[in-house]
């Protein structure tokens, strides 16, 4: 497919943009995952076992849940993943599924 100059132009523009008030790529790592965060309410009901400040690590209980057919939906472990990890999680990307 070949697209007309000024198509490019714009989407050239488009680009720079977006990325100029960005000075490296942490601030934009950081800018994707406060939007990331910000349109995600899953978390809602559950902030405070999720962000406890006062609970040490050693009180913390874990539960191992199967992900995908015959457990949690992946969708949902997709969102939770989201929100509580500390980077970016892609979804476009290969071995997305071994999370």
């Amino acid at each position: 497919m070949i697209i007309s100059e000024s198509d490019a132009v714009w989407a050239a523009d488009e680009f720079i943009n977006y990325f100029s008030h960005m000075g490296n790529i942490e601030d934009y790592l950081r800018h994707v995952k406060k939007e990331v965060l910000s349109s995600q309410s899953i978390l809602d009901p559950l902030h405070g076992e999720f962000f406890n400040e006062d609970m040490h690590p050693q009180d913390m209980e874990f539960k191992i849940v199967r992900v995908g057919k015959g457990g949690l939906d992946q969708k949902v472990y997709d969102r939770l993943l989201s929100v509580v990890s500390s980077h970016n999680n892609e979804k476009n990307i290969p071995g997305r599924e071994l999370k």
